[in-house]
């Protein structure tokens, strides 16, 4: 995946606004509800 991104500028859909590490919980929990689109971003 990286060398897809580094080399053909390849982007992965993002769903929505990252979640806050802190946020795992809802994270999961958006996840766990199929009402997300694509990639679901936690970040610190």
């Amino acid at each position: 995946m990286v060398r897809a991104i580094e080399t053909d500028g390849f982007k992965p859909v993002i769903d929505r606004s990252c979640f806050a590490l802190a946020e795992i919980t809802e994270a999961f929990a958006y996840q766990v509800s199929q009402q997300h689109f694509s990639k679901i971003v936690l970040k610190h």
